[in-house]
């Protein structure tokens, strides 16, 4: 299907691709197949009587499995750790034919009564990133993950999963809406030949998106003159007679005092 004037962004925005590719360019797909046949899963979390440690479905190659770590541990610091509830999204080009993306929760609890437990999900696309694909992925970081795993009786190897329709679906967990302008930003960079590396804090980004949807709100409002209030007749008559009974007990005052 051809686009004629704009794509959808995966929180409802507008990016108009024909600024970049011309007015040929492939519309958002519903589904990842054209991407891959594949996704790969990395998680990283702590396990029961095995503390924290990395597991991956067969395909993921070793250096995919080390940056995927690496940003990980980067993210966390367990003396440290971030509040409860925290959540955040992530996509990293590894190279140019390797991209991961996926989400981070912290609001796990352990063995030992602890709360802030780390959840990283993530997935491992392979091939040269395409605009298509790099939209797709926004949309299902917004949606959320396909699947997450039991830390009480983990796998020992995950599981490929298959592509996902994107509009049909039923994620697991909140996931994470990018704003619409770090959806140009990539785009751009994509077209560039940059490599992406983007980190979005849940929180951040809700109140960036509820920021930019206000200002939207604002911007197509038309602004109204404030109508001039009338002076209030009866309040004014209430100060009038508070006023003159206030200067005639002054002249009784004065009168007492001659």
């Amino acid at each position: 299907m051809l686009l004629r004037q704009r794509a959808s962004s995966s929180q409802g925005g507008t990016f108009p691709l024909s600024y970049l590719f011309g007015h040929n360019a492939l519309c958002v797909t519903s589904t990842l197949a054209h991407m891959s046949l594949y996704l790969g899963q990395l998680v990283y979390t702590r396990f029961p009587a095995e503390g924290y440690k990395v597991l991956t479905s067969p395909e993921v190659p070793p250096e995919v499995r080390l940056a995927f770590t690496q940003r990980a541990t980067r993210y966390w610091d367990n003396y440290e750790p971030l509040e409860h509830g925290y959540r955040c999204a992530y996509v990293h080009q590894v190279t140019q034919e390797a991209t991961i993306f996926g989400w981070f929760y912290n609001d796990g609890a352990d063995e030992l009564g602890r709360n802030f437990i780390p959840y990283f999900t993530c997935y491992y696309l392979p091939g040269r990133l395409q605009l298509a694909q790099l939209q797709n992925i926004f949309t299902l970081l917004h949606k959320g993950p396909l699947k997450l795993i039991d830390r009480q009786s983990p796998p020992e190897v995950l599981e490929t999963l298959d592509p996902p329709d994107l509009w049909s679906y039923q994620a697991v967990r909140i996931g994470v809406t990018v704003p619409a302008r770090t959806c140009e930003e990539s785009y751009r960079a994509l077209y560039r030949g940059e490599m992406i590396d983007l980190f979005i804090a849940g929180n951040e980004a809700d109140k960036l998106l509820k920021s930019q949807q206000k200002q939207e709100v604002v911007a197509i409002v038309p602004t109204v003159k404030p109508r001039k209030r009338r002076p209030n007749r009866v309040r004014q008559i209430i100060q009038f007679i508070i006023q003159d009974t206030q200067d005639w007990f002054r002249k009784l005052v004065r009168s007492w005092e001659m």
